[in-house]
């Protein structure tokens, strides 16, 4: 009756190690149970959370370290079920220990965690397949901390860069907002190097969302890098940039903001508000109100007319 543990010992290491190759390894993957462990961690710092205290941010980092435990709880029970019908009859136990009384789940249980953390232990594998599945674990114990160390180095700076984006848009707002000019009225040359480098900066966050979903659950904690509150300031200046007669230059940059600011939305809509893609509007509130943000607003001028 135990041989039949090794069904579900291999399903587990199976599900392990498909979860996380999709997660860290697969180019725009995403891992099917780590995407529901950082839902279900978000939901609850959401639900205890508002605008006025600073639970929401924690969401992020709590949903990383709980989905790096999920692994680590997955490889550790499947290795010990797969151990556990053997450690009987397989395993030999240091000199001291009665074997009589080294036989339970939990022993196998910390075979497996002592392998994964290739700590070694008190038990030895007599068989050589025993033996080549603990030196498999521990590969996989070895590789799962490489690659969280650097998946932790890759989501940082992704973070960084919506951040970035966040508080450029916070400033631009803030001067139009202080000087009363639009900057759709600087010389053609800059203002669309700005709307250039914003419309490359938002396909930027969108490419980095793909490639690292749990970076949606990360919450700034200052109003000035807040990234869902800016959302529809960007929409503004899209539309007032592509509907500028002043130079071509200027409207080809707005369209293109537009455009990236559009896909972003998409993505969000689809991947993690569950809406429809087509009001981007109800999108950007529905965003900016999940991570507890007022949207931006402006009171720009009309554009003054040249000549």
């Amino acid at each position: 009756m135990k041989l039949l543990l090794l069904v579900p010992a291999f399903a587990l290491i199976g599900l392990a190690v498909h979860d996380l190759f999709h997660t860290l390894f697969h180019p725009a993957g995403r891992g099917a149970v780590s995407d529901r462990v950082s839902r279900f961690v978000w939901r609850i710092f959401r639900s205890i959370s508002t605008p006025h205290n600073g639970y929401i941010t924690l969401a992020g980092p709590v949903a990383i370290l709980a989905i790096m435990a999920m692994w680590v709880i997955l490889s550790v029970f499947g290795f010990a079920l797969l151990y556990y019908p053997f450690i009987a009859t397989q395993f030999a136990l240091a000199s001291g220990l009665d074997p009589q009384l080294h036989k339970s789940f939990t022993d196998a249980f910390n075979v497996s965690l002592g392998t994964l953390v290739t700590v070694g232990g008190d038990f030895n594998a007599k068989s050589k397949l025993i033996r080549f599945a603990m030196g498999i674990e521990a590969t996989l114990g070895f590789g799962l901390l490489t690659a969280s160390v650097s998946w932790l180095l890759s989501i940082y700076p992704a973070l960084e860069r919506r951040r970035t984006l966040a508080h450029e848009a916070t400033l631009l707002h803030f001067a139009e907002e202080n000087t009363g000019y639009r900057i759709e009225e600087l010389p053609p040359s800059e203002s669309q190097s700005v709307l250039w480098g914003f419309a490359a900066s938002m396909a930027s966050c969108r490419n980095d969302l793909t490639q690292f979903p749990v970076i949606y659950y990360f919450r700034s904690g200052d109003s000035q890098s807040g990234f869902s509150g800016t959302l529809s300031y960007f929409a503004e200046l899209a539309e007032s940039a592509s509907r500028s007669g002043r130079d071509p230059s200027i409207r080809m940059a707005g369209i293109a903001l537009g455009g990236a600011l559009d896909d972003y939305l998409e993505f969000i809509a689809d991947a993690y508000l569950r809406m429809s893609t087509h009001d981007k509007e109800a999108i950007m509130r529905c965003y900016a109100a999940e991570h507890l943000r007022p949207l931006m607003q402006s009171s720009r001028r009309p554009l003054r007319r040249a000549g």
